[in-house]
């Protein structure tokens, strides 16, 4: 995963930051790739979605933070926090792919959490994970 590609693909989007917001934002962006905690999704050689995630017990600190602020996370907690995500179409097939992804990554995850409009939109997404014994 190339930090460029991650970049590129804000940037097809409309995605514009100040020079302060960018070196804040590739710092962020480098340390999650370091940290294993982006996906990329590629259609054909193109990025297309990135998701930026954090694992924990309580999603309150990443949800307040500011946007390029990197935190550790627990990756034995329950909760997939999505902080940032952006991409050129979203699927229920999409969503499932992750969401394999992410239970096959992490299995103590029970939970996923993201906001749509923004980092206080108007619409919070709760996902359950079912566990069948």
């Amino acid at each position: 995963m190339k930090i460029n590609d991650i970049i590129d693909l804000f940037g097809q989007l409309g995605i514009r930051w100040t020079k302060e917001e960018m070196n804040l934002m590739f710092d962020y962006c480098q340390r999650m790739i370091s940290d294993s905690r982006v996906i990329l999704v590629n259609e054909g050689d193109e990025p297309h979605t990135v998701i930026f995630y954090t694992i924990c017990e309580d999603y309150e600190k990443y949800l307040k933070k500011p946007n390029w602020l990197y935190l550790e996370h627990n990756p034995k907690g329950h909760i997939f926090y999505v902080e940032v995500a952006c991409s050129k179409g979203w699927s229920k097939g999409l969503r499932n792919d992750i969401r394999e992804l992410i239970i096959n990554k992490y299995p103590s995850v029970t939970m996923g959490k993201w906001f749509r409009y923004g980092k206080y939109g108007d619409r919070p997404v709760t996902v359950r994970r079912r566990i069948y014994v």
